[in-house]
């Protein structure tokens, strides 16, 4: 080959070579900014995967670790893209009161949101313990609750901290075989129920049990009966108060419907005395409908509060708030507001707790077929029945010295007026 054909070979080969790079190039300038793009377009995803995989709520309860939990786990997970760390309480009141007070106390932010009884709860508010929630318990949601409920035991100086969770009801129990027996239907009015245990009262059988040792079981009673005629637990000049108390002694001494033996019965005596027979009528709570098995509702049924100066009787339950030093709140008033919401009292109805709070799931069919005593919760909430028990910082102490005077009075140790007089006066004090 020529050396002209040789240079001119060279030039053909560096004219081809140099086209590629610059292709290259240019193709490589593209190829290098989609993958900066890229790069930069995996790297958000990634830190947004990350804080989406990070976000997460704390939520303190003793509702279990088993598989019911992980309903609850799952199904806030799904709607909301949070995890829920559930970091298990005590199981015992008392521990986990002692445990929550040392930790809300010392500003401890590890918990973000708390499960707890009604007492706890309305202690914690008043201590400042708790973040307000009224963006998420507002009107809407406010209104598929008891009332009273909110009012006394999740708001605080006007503003709202908890969201109620469980229903705990003192229902009003009937033999229905008794009754029909004697001719009877279940008792709607004091008369009628008045009428109805004097009829079934004989011998050994008495037409109303009750439960009125101390120890919290006289406590209940009272405040029921004190509120069915008008009075004020913590209020003892007040008219009804009397009555009530009045009318608890009746039923022993007057109408002798109520064996004198209850003064120093607990539930453990009274709930196999309804069971068997032994008596006709009771107040009792919701647990009970689980010892009587095939026999509720059956036999042995629920039914309306008797009206006597109104149809009222307690309640209690469990509620859940949030904490004021919460490292998590963002995701904490997520958590609360799924609370407040059907599906996350829906959810409840398939934990350990077996219950809800929102009259929109007491009265769902599908719940109430499958858990009945939500069914009557649900009744008594639309009938204005539920109220619950008065919640005070010294509850203990109440407890103990109002139960000591009408436990006195019933057994005739002292008088009413002298009952009425030194429970005022005990009061007094402890209310300051």
């Amino acid at each position: 080959m020529s050396k002209r054909m040789k240079l001119l070979s060279l030039a053909l080969v560096l004219i081809f070579v140099f086209s590629l790079a610059a292709c290259g190039q240019s193709n490589g300038g593209g190829s290098t900014t989609a993958k900066s793009e890229a790069a930069a377009t995996k790297s958000t995803t990634a830190e947004n995967t990350k804080a989406q995989k990070s976000r997460v709520v704390n939520l303190y309860s003793n509702l279990g670790s088993d598989v019911s939990i992980q309903i609850l786990i799952d199904e806030f997970k799904t709607k909301t893209g949070i995890e829920i760390n559930n970091m298990i309480a005590p199981t015992v009141t008392d521990e986990l009161k002692a445990k929550l007070t040392t930790m809300l106390a010392s500003s401890d932010d590890s918990i973000d949101v708390m499960w707890l009884d009604e007492l706890m709860g309305v202690t914690f508010a008043k201590a400042g313990y708790f973040e307000p929630i009224d963006d998420v318990m507002t009107s809407d949601v406010i209104k598929n609750f008891s009332a009273d409920v909110i009012k006394n035991i999740d708001q605080s100086d006007g503003k709202t901290y908890m969201v109620p969770m469980s229903t705990d009801v003192m229902f009003f129990w009937c033999n229905k075989d008794m009754l029909s027996a004697a001719g009877f239907n279940p008792p709607t009015t004091m008369e009628e129920f008045l009428t109805t245990a004097k009829a079934l009262t004989k011998g050994d059988v008495y037409g109303y049990g009750a439960s009125w040792a101390k120890g919290g079981y006289l406590y209940n009673d009272a405040i029921r009966y004190i509120n069915q005629f008008g009075g004020n637990f913590l209020d003892w000049s007040n008219p009804g108060t009397k009555e009530g108390l009045q009318f608890m002694y009746d039923l022993i001494y007057k109408y002798k419907v109520t064996p004198e033996a209850a003064i120093g019965e607990t539930y453990e005596v009274m709930n196999p005395k309804f069971e068997q027979g032994k008596y006709a009528m009771m107040f009792q709570w919701t647990y009970v409908a689980t010892g009587l098995q095939d026999k509720f509702p059956k036999s042995l049924d629920i039914f309306p509060v008797p009206m006597y100066k109104n149809n009222t009787t307690i309640s209690a339950g469990w509620h859940m708030a949030m904490n004021a030093n919460a490292k998590n709140k963002a995701e904490g008033k997520e958590l609360m507001k799924f609370f407040a919401g059907k599906d996350g009292q829906m959810v409840f109805t398939k934990l350990l707790t077996k219950s809800a709070a929102s009259k929109e799931v007491l009265n769902d069919p599908a719940v109430t077929k499958e858990l009945p005593t939500l069914k009557y919760a649900g009744q008594y909430a639309d009938a204005g029945s539920l109220v619950p028990r008065p919640m005070h910082s010294k509850v203990n102490q109440i407890m103990d010295t109002t139960e000591t005077l009408i436990s006195s009075f019933l057994s005739k140790q002292i008088s009413i007026d002298e009952c009425i007089t030194k429970g005022q006066e005990e009061l007094n004090k402890l209310l300051k």
